[in-house]
């Protein structure tokens, strides 16, 4: 990713790693030695009673558009940012408004799994924080945070998954 927010990304990825439909690939990183025996069969069934799934998700921006480097080559690359080179410089991948579709199934489907999705907002603007507000499980489970008070937010999250697995 070049210039931009992708946290449509980190959702994306984060719920691939709760999907059984991703088993087969811990089994093989497990045959390779990657992993211990103990994480191949895994990750379990959606609607296993003996598994609570949790994604914790934490962003800085909105969503943006995605761009590439027309020359991923070029030198200028590595001194300037794509958005303040030349149109010419980059191609756009996806929109900002493709990105924030994306973002939006991804936590539909994640809390129509039974996944309980946590999100932070880290010193971000109000836009970002809506986005993070509407994928999380709900209202106590989004947290705006800054450098002051990020120990908190992660102290919270970690106090109600503890709290949901004595419950559960």
């Amino acid at each position: 990713m070049h210039d931009g927010t992708g946290t449509h990304y980190g959702m994306k990825y984060g719920l691939a790693l709760l999907d059984p439909a991703s088993q087969p690939a811990f089994a093989h990183l497990n045959s390779k030695g990657e992993i211990p025996a103990a994480f191949k069969d895994r990750p379990a069934a959606w609607d296993d009673v003996h598994t609570a799934k949790y994604v914790v998700l934490m962003t800085d921006g909105i969503i943006t558009e995605q761009v590439r480097p027309t020359d991923p080559d070029a030198v200028i690359n590595g001194t300037k940012e794509l958005q303040n080179q030349a149109s010419s410089k980059r191609k756009n991948i996806t929109t900002a408004d493709q990105n924030v579709s994306s973002f939006d199934a991804s936590c539909a489907a994640a809390k129509a799994n039974g996944v309980v999705v946590f999100t932070i907002a880290y010193e971000a603007d109000s836009t970002a924080a809506g986005q993070m507000t509407k994928c999380a499980s709900g209202s106590g489970y989004f947290f705006e945070a800054s450098r002051d008070n990020i120990d908190e937010a992660f102290s919270a999250i970690a106090g109600k998954i503890n709290q949901l697995r004595l419950t559960q």
